[in-house]
């Protein structure tokens, strides 16, 4: 329903002038109890970075790209978030310590109901469709998102969003 919703109707998004570190916190502070009893260390490092933008939108972007970090990386491993303000663009990066995604699959995570690692999404009830949500509502914020990933070392999703 999320993607047809936004296929359909984006030009009914409400944007506002929002700071993306603040909801970077949010996120962190409302999955806290999770990481905190998975043993992950999550270090934040944000500075004010306001952008025209649907505060719904993007909080699910930070809430799937974020609790994909927690289900993926080992007890005891690391969260990193960072939210700079560049020059003509808001730029956050979300890196874990976790399994990693191999190479041949990072062409397709962003693809409609695919899953990288069958055995594991299993496990996490996934349906494959939650970073094809988390592209198209970069796209419609005419931002981008790139993945940089090694199995067995993390990944680091990094978001580029324009300011306006």
């Amino acid at each position: 329903m999320t993607l047809s919703f936004l296929d359909n109707e984006m030009e009914a998004a409400e944007k506002i002038l929002l700071d993306v570190s603040e909801q970077l916190r949010e996120v962190v502070m409302a999955t806290k109890w999770q990481w905190q009893q998975k043993e992950l260390a999550v270090e934040l490092d944000t500075e004010p970075a306001r952008i025209m933008a649907d505060p719904k939108l993007l909080q699910q972007v930070w809430m799937n790209v974020f609790t994909n970090a927690m289900h993926y990386t080992e007890a005891g491993g690391s969260i990193f978030i960072r939210c700079r303000d560049e020059k003509n663009k808001i730029a956050i990066l979300i890196a874990d310590t976790g399994v990693g995604i191999a190479v041949e699959d990072i062409n397709h995570l962003f693809e409609r109901f695919y899953k990288a690692d069958k055995a594991r999404v299993r496990s996490h009830e996934s349906t494959g469709l939650g970073l094809s949500i988390v592209k198209r509502i970069i796209d419609l914020h005419g931002g981008s998102i790139e993945v940089d990933s090694e199995l067995g070392n993390g990944t680091r999703f990094t978001v580029f969003l324009p300011k306006e």
